[in-house]
């Protein structure tokens, strides 16, 4: 048991209890006892796995030694998602509910799991070499407190979710939104991080699980908006767009470590994530439009 451990049982528990409002209490109790199981299934699953591509592990049956530490938050992310899918199927309620009323807790579990880092160590990335940013690093021994730009973060697609909340006609919509802003921002601020959590060959996971949900937001907007009578443009342009603005957020993810110039490199990305997630969520008021 540790203060990290009860930090992040905190922040789920806070998530579940922003998934109370308009559930009914059978279906909601389900829905608890579902995502617990399944986000600690999920956060171990994944982090074993990677750790067993690297070598870390000399047997896969240590996947099931939870009690030697390591998890993953987009493990435990997949996880909820599916235990809000098994649950709605199983009590009948309609899909993309449960989903939408966990993603409204999201934010604020996100904010709790990453300033419950700060005992740890953990959070931390790149020394700040930009003499103008110094003040950034000033109670982080000169490092990037990404912990802290996630922390900020979350409060933003908290408010955007808030402000989205009464034009969503979608069921399951608000999860799909979430998965965009988080993780079209994951994808930049791993890249800060100055660890080897869950890093095969040079690549972070996290930073693939983070590309992962903004495609499939993407890819579903872009099928409902195929259902309607447009022309091909409005489906070529769009992924010409997300294509390009992968690649180049790939080439910055080399560029970071090649170039002392950092701060004209993350500018770079940071643009190239913003595009991600900014013309997902343009398909995305497109499709709805319809």
């Amino acid at each position: 048991m540790t203060v990290y451990g009860l930090l992040c049982a905190l922040a789920l528990a806070l998530m579940l209890a922003a998934a109370r409002k308009n559930t009914r209490f059978d279906v909601w109790i389900r829905l608890s006892v579902a995502a617990i199981f399944l986000a600690l299934i999920g956060s171990r699953l994944l982090f074993s796995l990677a750790s067993l591509v690297m070598g870390d592990m000399t047997t896969p049956l240590q996947i099931l030694y939870a009690w030697d530490g390591g998890a993953s938050m987009s493990g435990a992310f997949a996880g909820i998602v599916l235990a809000a899918f098994l649950v709605e199927r199983h009590c009948k309620v309609p899909h993309g509910f449960l989903m939408d009323q966990l993603a409204l807790g999201m934010p604020l579990a996100l904010i709790v799991a990453r300033l419950a880092e700060i005992p740890t160590g953990m959070g931390m990335g790149r020394q700040v070499d930009t003499p103008w940013l110094q003040w950034l690093g000033s109670f982080t021994d000169e490092c990037h407190p990404v912990f802290v730009y996630e922390a900020v973060w979350a409060i933003v697609i908290g408010i955007s979710l808030l402000l989205y909340l009464r034009r969503n006609r979608h069921p399951g919509d608000m999860l799909l939104t979430f998965m965009t802003l988080y993780g079209s921002a994951q994808m930049f601020f791993e890249s800060l991080r100055d660890d080897f959590h869950m890093v095969i060959y040079y690549i972070r996971i996290n930073q693939i699980a983070g590309l992962i949900m903004v495609l499939i937001p993407f890819l579903i907007w872009i099928l409902r908006l195929s259902k309607h009578d447009r022309k091909r443009n409005d489906f070529i342009f769009p992924c010409l767009v997300m294509v390009v603005a992968i690649v180049l957020c790939i080439y910055q993810e080399f560029q970071v470590d090649s170039n002392p110039n950092l701060l004209k490199e993350y500018a770079i990305m940071a643009a190239g994530v913003s595009v991600l997630g900014t013309q997902t969520i343009l398909i995305r008021n497109k499709a709805n439009k319809e």
